[in-house]
């Protein structure tokens, strides 16, 4: 470049051939004589355009840029194999190089290389220009470095040549690991090196009163003084939360919070149909209601602080309230209300009572609810203890307080934990204190909130459940419902010929079966009678054991005029009798094979002489001619000596009693004291 001034070494163009007849022709311009093995110097000025074309396409670049750059500059060549080193690189505490000492770290593994590669080519032009010692060749190198444009090349390289010498023997014979700092990740660097330091810092960061700081730093340097350890300020502390944050957590904030803020959580999608997968909680609703009460002196006085609490049956399809029920408590009567909302919503829905596939609670209630979970559902998988993230009803609960609830003028507001800017003005509520509702106001409230939520939903929902896989779907029958759900009268009942007798929430009642088997096993049992509020049309009626079980419906009450039939009187009767013709016929049927079997048993040769079996008559009511002649003659002797023994003992009897008579008589009219006197 230049006459030669600078030079650049670019890869062979064109044979040696070639090369001779361009320099005899004066397209050539060269600078000395080259001897065996080495480069030819041309100018580049003097090439035809074509060729300085292609030595651009070689070089990447016009010679006179890289002419401008130092040997090692020209030489560094950047690979992917030094930055995937740095960048999965771990330190001790497990940490990983920041990105810009990534960098620094590669750059100088650049750099290193090139020197190599020029070392490794002591042939080259570019060699014998820099010198024949070593040292003069080390010199040229740190120069060379010196003057590298940081910015692209950024670096920590020593400035003393013997220092630079040094590091890169030691990267020849370690690679890149030699690069890494040795203090960083090591706690050499830090104020608290032994582990009885460590160890007193971290019990200070667990502590259960959750220190702040000043108050860790103040405390841990009352260990420090006397034991000859260095002291520590706030920021120190401050620094090591930051870094055991997690292993202090536990001390800290306590195991569930560990739970639900430290550990692993599990990304779940949400069902892909309705019926997959329900789950269940009660929520303390955000709706302040009055109520007036007395206290033990007679005094009745107003609070306006109560709250009512929904349980809700959502289904994580598209969060859709399947069931509900509304009280003053959570407790295990409304959730089982809810539950039987939720399966007689399915019926409204769907025309049949379905059976979630998979269910999911908390653990409240769980040794008496868990069996009524279990029946209800095909999958129950409680969620562990106290862990909010695990059910999706959560945020749920938070979505109807702010969509609807907050809305409402006796909204108490969000949870304790809110910030205060997001809750309601409470000199506005103490205001308007008298205008709230009462329980019944309130509960009425949260019905329009759940039915609203439904109608916004339902179109969604029964999108959802076409898309239910039909393996998946799993019914109830009406006598499950009942047994899951029934409340008991309290009392046993039997069953009469017009029915079992009964009363229900203070009202009469009379419930019988079309059942066969109601009927002939029915009789002389005690029943136990479930019914459900809202529908006392129907019962279920429960042995003792649990073994029987039918479904009753109230009597159909016949009236005794005929001018009282009304339509539907003579259908309701015809099915009385035809019940009975069948009951009849079953009895017959009964009878008939009952005769059969037995008079098999009486042609059995084995009990031929068994005399005492002719009790057993055939299908006419009549003996075997024989056995019937030996059972008569029998009777007849047996009859006449009971006879005998029967009259002898009357006449004994008699005459006992004569002459008691006789003697009482005489004792009436005999004074015997004349005689003992």
């Amino acid at each position: 470049v230049g006459e030669g001034k600078e030079a650049v070494l670019c890869p062979a163009l064109l044979s040696r051939m070639n090369y001779d007849i361009k320099v005899r022709r004066k397209q050539i311009l060269t600078v000395g004589h080259p001897g065996p093995g080495k480069p030819a110097m041309v100018v580049f000025d003097r090439l035809d355009v074509s060729m300085q074309e292609q030595i651009i396409e070689r070089l990447g670049a016009n010679p006179y840029k890289l002419a401008k750059r130092n040997l090692i500059e020209r030489t560094i060549a950047t690979d992917s194999i030094s930055a995937d080193f740095f960048s999965r690189y771990t330190k001790p505490d497990g940490s990983y190089i920041v990105p810009e000492r990534q960098r620094e770290y590669m750059v100088t593994a650049w750099i290193f290389d090139a020197i190599t590669h020029i070392l490794n080519n002591r042939r080259s032009m570019q060699f014998k220009m820099i010198g024949k010692t070593m040292g003069a060749i080390w010199n040229y190198f740190n120069e060379d470095i010196k003057t590298l444009n940081t910015a692209e090349y950024p670096h920590h390289l020593p400035i003393n040549t013997k220092r630079l010498r040094t590091k890169y023997e030691r990267y020849v014979l370690e690679g890149y690991e030699s690069l890494v700092h040795k203090n960083i990740g090591n706690n050499s660097a830090s104020k608290t090196v032994l582990e009885e330091q460590e160890a007193t810092l971290n019990k200070l960061m667990m502590h259960n009163n959750n220190l702040d700081n000043s108050q860790i730093a103040n405390l841990y340097n009352l260990f420090a003084k006397p034991l000859g350890w260095k002291t520590i300020t706030a920021g120190t502390v401050s620094n090591r939360k930051e870094k055991n944050g997690t292993l202090i957590t536990v001390g800290r904030r306590g195991l569930t919070e560990f739970r639900n803020t430290q550990t692993m959580q599990v990304k779940r999608s949400a069902p892909t149909a309705a019926m997959y997968y329900w789950t269940l909680d009660g929520w303390d609703a955000e709706l302040l209601f009055q109520k007036t009460e007395s206290d033990a002196k007679g005094k009745t006085f107003t609070s306006y602080h109560n709250r009512p609490t929904i349980v809700v049956v959502l289904d994580a399809s598209v969060k859709y309230p399947i069931g509900y029920a509304i009280g003053t408590h959570e407790n295990q009567h409304l959730i089982r209300q809810a539950i039987h909302n939720a399966i007689v919503h399915t019926k409204e829905l769907f025309g049949t009572y379905l059976k979630p596939y998979q269910l999911q609670s908390d653990h409240y209630g769980k040794g008496v609810l868990t069996p009524l979970y279990t029946a209800f559902s095909v999958h129950y998988t409680p969620a562990r203890v106290k862990n909010a993230k695990a059910k999706a009803i959560e945020p749920y609960f938070k979505y109807i307080n702010k969509q609807f609830a907050q809305l409402q003028p006796n909204w108490s507001g969000f949870g304790i934990t809110s910030a205060k800017k997001n809750q309601p003005n409470t000199e506005a509520i103490n205001r308007n204190k008298p205008l709230f509702p009462d329980y019944q106001g309130v509960v009425q409230q949260l019905h329009m909130i759940m039915e609203a939520e439904r109608k916004v939903k339902i179109a969604a929902y029964r999108k959802a459940y076409e898309r239910m896989d039909i393996t998946r779907k799993s019914e109830m029958t009406e006598l499950e419902l009942f047994d899951l759900f029934g409340e008991t009268t309290g009392f046993t009942n039997r069953l009469t010929p017009s029915g079992i007798h009964c009363k229900i929430l203070g009202e009469d009642k009379c419930f019988d079966s079309f059942d066969m088997n109601f009927r002939l096993k029915g009789f002389n049992t005690d029943w136990t009678l479930k019914y459900i509020q809202g529908d006392t049309n129907k019962v279920l009626a429960v042995n003792s054991e649990g073994t029987l079980k039918f479904m009753l419906t109230e009597k159909y009450i016949q009236p005794m005029a005929l001018a009282d039939r009304k339509i539907g009187d003579s259908d309701e009767l015809l099915k009385i009798q035809q019940y009975n013709d069948s009951l009849e016929e079953e009895i017959t049927d009964f009878t008939r094979k009952t005769n059969e079997a037995v008079n098999e048993i009486l042609n059995d040769a084995r009990i031929e002489n068994t005399l005492t079996k002719a009790l057993i008559t055939d299908s006419r009511g009549q003996h075997k001619d024989n056995r019937s002649r030996a059972r008569l003659e029998k009777s007849v002797l047996d009859l006449n000596k009971l006879n005998q023994k029967q009259e002898q003992k009357a006449k004994k009897t008699i005459e006992k009693t004569l002459k008691n008579e006789h003697e009482e008589y005489l004792d009436t009219k005999t004074d015997f004291s004349k005689y003992l006197e």
